[in-house]
């Protein structure tokens, strides 16, 4: 038992949320501690940790209390229901009445006390009549038509409203008003409280906000997250997920849904033919062919210079450059070189060089033949790619893969959504809950038809019928199988088209011929005109 007696009310405060912290679910106030009590309930319990459900209530007044009266206009008694109150009445014989209230639907609900039964104090002991008296009893079973306030963030297949001529929606608008309409609430979260109503005989009020919202350290509260930290709503939908920092200030329901958040990217378009013959090789690998190349030449001008020297022969044995370029091309292409052999480190660089150019031309063959066959697609994007281009303006849509297995969208042209692809993995993932008031007293029974429901398939059964409702079977099956082939991947026969990078590269080798033939005679040419000038003024010189 916790007992707190202070007369100010921010004393009495901070000591009552030291009860609640402890664990308190059960409160008995005084006529002189009641006001304080009501007054503090809400905002102590708001900045408390725990969030134990649920909780009880006994008054106890005194005889002509003047708390009494009051009671009915107490509006915090709709967050605890369960209240019992004694009242003792002074006259010819001395007894205590006992009351609960019962709340209806009103502007905004209606508090009526009503009478359980009377302890007669007169007799020698106490006693309670003899009927079997419930003095607390379950006063959500029967709600009364009375509100059930719920903030909502349209979020398809979660979550539509819509508008309905008066008497032919199932809730009605609490913000933005529209005292002419009812409202149609519907998907795969509002269908839980349209089912609380049902079974509870409550009214749905719908806030529509469009953003989820947020608390802030300064208190301001704003969207769907800040009208049920406020009391504005009794609940929060939205396909909000487990965020710690809204749990500070809200309590959570029963994980109703898994939702992974992944993205569809543009899927890879066919390599262009023109760089079939380089896709053989990756990069890193056609740097490392490079580097053997020039290597391999610069080894055959050197052997070639002292093979020159050591066996005494004239200049023509010397290597150049561009022969040794040729040399090269040759080994690499598995084409016939000479390959003298007088000295033993010849021989063993022909063989190193030959068996080198082996092994790489049956690669490049090898990987050209697969790369003309199978059609080649430009690199798709990943998740590392997404995680890179985070602050850039490459365009992902961002999908939800809900738990059994559909995919809530944003609204987009199917054929668009036909080009792109799903990633692998999803980016991350969470559960999906409603968050609550702290003190909303229907949380515990609404955890547990949740979980009946879960436990029954009816949650998976509900996810069908809204997608199919709201987002399509065409758009579910695009996204689905926007994976799997479609048959071009298959092997395809050789056109024209497939040799286009190889003609270019004859093309390009020979304009560069044709174009470095033209420079060689222009320099010819002016070589051979410089001689004659040169050798005019040499006669001219011995004439003078």
């Amino acid at each position: 038992m916790f007992v707190i007696e202070v007369d100010e009310q921010k004393a009495f405060e901070k000591m009552l949320a030291i009860g609640v912290d402890l664990g308190c679910q059960a409160f008995v106030v005084t006529e002189q501690t009641a006001d304080s009590f009501f007054e503090g309930y809400l905002p102590v319990h708001d900045a408390a940790v725990q969030r134990f459900l649920p909780k009880r209530l006994l008054v106890v007044l005194e005889p002509n209390s003047e708390v009494f009266p009051r009671i009915p206009k107490m509006l915090v008694i709709e967050e605890l229901p369960e209240v019992l109150i004694l009242l003792p009445v002074e006259d010819e014989t001395v007894r205590i009445d006992l009351y609960t209230v019962d709340i209806y639907d009103g502007d905004p609900i209606t508090i009526v006390t009503r009478l359980l039964d009377v302890i007669n104090c007169s007799l020698d002991r106490l006693s309670i009549d003899d009927r079997n008296v419930h003095l607390f009893p379950d006063k959500l079973i029967n709600m009364n038509k009375r509100r059930l306030r719920l903030a909502a963030a349209p979020y398809l297949p979660n979550i539509h409203v819509q508008d309905m001529p008066l008497g032919q929606g199932n809730a009605r608008y609490i913000l933005p008003s529209k005292p002419n309409v009812s409202a149609h609430i519907s998907g795969t979260e509002l269908w839980l409280i349209e089912l609380v109503c049902e079974i509870a005989n409550c009214t749905p009020e719908v806030m529509i906000d469009s953003e989820w919202g947020d608390v802030f350290e300064n208190g301001t509260k704003f969207g769907v997250i800040g009208a049920a930290a406020k009391h504005e709503a009794d609940i929060a939908f939205g396909g909000l997920y487990t965020w710690y920092a809204t749990y500070q200030h809200l309590a959570f329901s029963a994980v109703h849904s898994r939702s992974g958040c992944t993205c569809i990217v543009a899927k890879p378009c066919l390599a262009a033919n023109w760089r079939t013959p380089f896709l053989s090789f990756s990069g890193s690998l056609w740097c490392a062919v490079f580097c053997a190349f020039i290597i391999g030449a610069l080894a055959l001008v050197v052997v070639f210079h002292y093979r020159q020297r050591i066996l005494a022969l004239d200049r023509s044995a010397r290597l150049s450059a561009s022969d040794s370029v040729l040399l090269m091309i040759g080994f690499f292409m598995e084409q016939g070189v000479p390959m003298p052999n007088e000295l033993a480190a010849s021989c063993l660089l022909f063989g190193t060089l030959m068996f080198a150019g082996f092994m790489i031309g049956s690669s490049y063959n090898g990987g050209l033949a697969s790369t003309m066959i199978v059609p080649q697609y430009e690199k798709a994007i990943d998740n590392e790619t997404i995680s890179r281009h985070a602050f850039e303006r490459d365009v992902a849509i961002i999908v939800e893969r809900m738990e059994y297995g559909h995919f809530a969208h944003p609204r987009i042209d199917l054929e668009a959504m036909r080009g792109r692809r799903m990633l692998v993995d999803d980016i991350y993932w969470t559960s999906v809950i409603a968050a609550c008031s702290k003190t909303w007293p229907t949380r515990l029974r609404f955890d547990r038809m949740i979980l009946d429901l879960k436990a029954h398939g009816i949650l998976e059964h509900w996810e069908l019928i809204a997608v199919n409702k709201f987002l399509g079977m065409t758009s579910q099956q695009t996204i689905r199988y926007s994976r799997d082939g479609s048959g071009a991947d298959e092997g395809v026969p050789l056109g024209v088209a497939n040799i286009t990078g190889a003609l270019l590269i004859l093309g390009a080798g020979l304009s560069l011929a044709m174009a470095m033939f033209a420079v060689e005679i222009c320099w010819h040419n002016i070589v051979r005109l410089m001689r004659r000038r040169l050798m005019l003024r040499r006669r001219r010189a011995r004439v003078l």
